[in-house]
């Protein structure tokens, strides 16, 4: 997986075409990034928010997809 981000910098990360080059689910692809970034090795964008599928976080970064239906 590193290899493959590798290639990819310094352009930015599609995760919805990098999930499917790597041939793993997506949930486990957005595991992979949290332990890379938490390692160094892979840092995101500082200024990036990730839109997820679960009821609840305490992770300031990440919003649940059901807030955004309070925007309609």
């Amino acid at each position: 997986m590193y290899k493959v981000l590798e290639a990819k910098l310094p352009y930015q990360v599609k995760i919805d075409s990098l999930f499917r080059e790597l041939k793993i689910s997506e949930p486990t692809l957005y595991t992979y990034l949290e332990i890379l970034n938490k390692i160094g090795i892979f840092t995101a964008i500082e200024d990036s928010f990730l839109a997820i599928d679960i009821d609840f976080t305490s992770n300031d970064r990440k919003i649940p997809l059901w807030l955004f239906g309070f925007l309609y």
